[in-house]
């Protein structure tokens, strides 16, 4: 689901994402749906018209990114 090309710009985790998402340089948001629903609707909510993809779960996020921890979220930014 994420791209070879994609994963040389992607960000993870909730604070980067959302500082990302506020300044508008985000390309496409990964959002776990058994993330906590504060995080959730934060990132909706900053995520205005940027595409989002839900991912069941946070551990396959995490695994898709790559990285030995769950996950809540990605972004895919611009460079």
């Amino acid at each position: 689901m994420i791209t070879t090309e994609e994963k040389s710009n992607l960000i993870v985790g909730y604070k980067q994402v959302l500082r990302a998402l506020n300044a508008k340089t985000c390309q496409k948001l990964f959002l776990a749906e058994d993330c906590s629903e504060s995080i959730s609707e934060a990132l909706k909510n900053a995520a205005c018209e940027t595409p989002i993809v839900l991912v069941s779960t946070m551990r396959e996020l995490g695994t898709m990114c790559e990285i030995d921890v769950p996950a809540s979220c990605a972004a895919v930014i611009r460079l």
